[in-house]
């Protein structure tokens, strides 16, 4: 495997951060389009069992930025020093780190988390399918985007914003497609928001995982 190590210019910083400013304000756009599209088609009431039960989940998202953090720290020391072998060691063991992470939170989710939605929060019994589908759904995403920070973390620490910028830009722009595309669901549109949320967020992971290996981890 080898990395090529290179100093950032002022050229490269200066791609960097016009980069990230096209993808704030692309990604801003599209969410609040991707917003009021979803609000026109779940309705107020859909939206706001979406949001309460999605805030479930994603309360822990906080995990994903710091972890990312975290390993790009690792990451950007074993490149600086340009030492391949203490990368792959920091890769093994932060992947490892994240699996012990995902499983202990699919855990505490499946048993307490559950069980707090279904009981403690104040649903109509006739939505209770709906609810655990939601549930389900937004749980599995949440997982999906946990695995896609280690990837975001190599990224982030090879320093081209680039490959950050097209893939938050394309993330963005499929969550506009998904609201788009629940607009002109007939019915149970409730259930296919987050189904549809969760296959943004696989093809996502997929992009991450594609550009690692292509562009940095040859």
């Amino acid at each position: 495997m080898d990395i090529s190590f290179k100093d950032l210019s002022n050229k490269q910083i200066a791609k960097n951060s016009l980069f990230l400013y096209i993808r704030m304000a692309l990604i801003m756009i599209m969410s609040l389009i991707s917003v009021r599209v979803i609000l026109r088609a779940l309705h107020v009431e859909d939206y706001g069992i979406y949001n309460a039960i999605g805030g479930v989940v994603t309360s822990l998202s906080f995990l994903s930025t710091v972890l990312a953090g975290a390993s790009q720290r690792f990451f950007s020391y074993s490149i600086g020093e340009k030492n391949v072998s203490n990368l792959n060691k920091d890769i093994g063991s932060i992947l490892f780190g994240y699996v012990i992470i995902i499983a202990l939170i699919i855990i505490l989710a499946e048993t307490f988390g559950e069980w707090f939605v279904l009981n403690r929060m104040n649903f109509s019994t006739e939505k209770h399918i709906d609810i655990q589908w939601v549930f389900q759904f937004s749980l599995v995403t949440f997982i999906i985007n946990l695995m896609s920070a280690p990837l975001l973390a190599l990224i982030i620490a090879h320093e081209d914003m680039r490959y950050y910028s097209i893939i938050s830009i394309s993330d963005g722009a499929l969550k506009l497609f998904v609201a788009i595309v629940l607009y002109i669901i007939p019915e149970q549109r409730l259930i296919a928001y987050p189904g549809l949320l969760m296959m943004v967020s696989i093809i996502t992971l997929s992009f991450y995982y594609i550009i690692v290996k292509k562009n940095i981890l040859i």
